[in-house]
């Protein structure tokens, strides 16, 4: 547990952080390449009253424009996925805050851990007895909903699949984390921080999917050892029954003999 000592979220804002720039790189280059039109627009002048060769007014205007123009899509496209890291980032330290309670408790936590094979595991824990689980932080609104197999989203009355199959990246994650700390078993489970988990029988296909109304509660009650009904008496083992042995009637005494005496002739 000594490898990471990150706040819950780092690592999505980090990367919520490279995107958001990327996008102001992107939308700078489109404004570099606008320069040319801005410049003529600023003097009032439209480029065809220019008189230049047509080879100089396709690389002074007509490419820089049309690359400038299909920059501005990308940059978009960037900033709504670093909206969607910041969003990831707030699901993962909100529970972080309802997972607190647990290091009083005697629970090792830890955030934020990267693997090479399956990329960032949200939240890996272990109970004061030894039982592990990772949890995978899941930032999606709406209701969810499975069919024992995959996880759906019901948004606008619809059943909609989610972009990839939570379910089967969960096992991924504790079954690397399992090999790569050496452990017995590691229990897979998801977190969904803003959406409503509408899901009676758990876990789901061996793995445990949960809201932010009952993870807290849930990860106490796997994480205890097995109570024992001591309202129940033992029972007391009991001796085997022996099979009563077959009596068999005794034959009355045969008559001795006596021993014939020699005739004498």
């Amino acid at each position: 547990m000594a490898r990471a000592r990150r706040r819950a979220g780092h690592n999505v804002r980090s990367m919520a952080m490279r995107r958001r720039l990327k996008a102001i790189k992107t939308f700078m280059t489109a404004v570099l390449l606008f320069l040319p039109l801005i410049v003529l627009m600023a003097l009032n002048l439209s480029p065809l009253q220019v008189q230049i060769p047509l080879y100089l007014y396709l690389l002074s205007f007509w490419f820089p424009v049309n690359m400038g123009f299909s920059l501005v899509p990308k940059g978009l496209y960037l900033w709504r996925r670093a909206n969607q890291a910041d969003q990831g980032a707030a699901g993962e330290e909100a529970i972080e805050a309802l997972l607190d309670p647990l290091k009083r408790e005697g629970w090792k936590i830890a955030y934020g851990l990267r693997h090479r094979a399956v990329g960032d595991v949200d939240v890996f824990l272990i109970s004061p007895i030894g039982k592990a689980f990772t949890v995978d932080v899941k930032s999606h609104r709406g209701f969810v909903s499975t069919d024992g197999k995959r996880l759906y989203r019901m948004r606008g009355g619809k059943r909609r699949s989610f972009e990839k199959d939570f379910i089967a990246q969960a096992k991924r994650q504790a079954i690397a984390i399992q090999k790569d700390r050496k452990l017995t078993f590691v229990t897979p489970a998801i977190v969904f921080s803003s959406a409503k988990v509408r899901i009676h029988s758990n876990p789901v296909n061996t793995v445990y999917v949960l809201g932010k109304s009952n993870v807290l509660a849930e990860l106490k009650r796997l994480g205890e050892a097995p109570k024992l009904d001591h309202s129940k008496k033992p029972k007391t083992p009991q001796s085997p029954k022996l099979r009563p042995q077959r009596s068999f009637p005794k034959s009355p005494p045969r008559p001795s003999r006596s021993p014939k005496s020699n005739k004498q002739i």
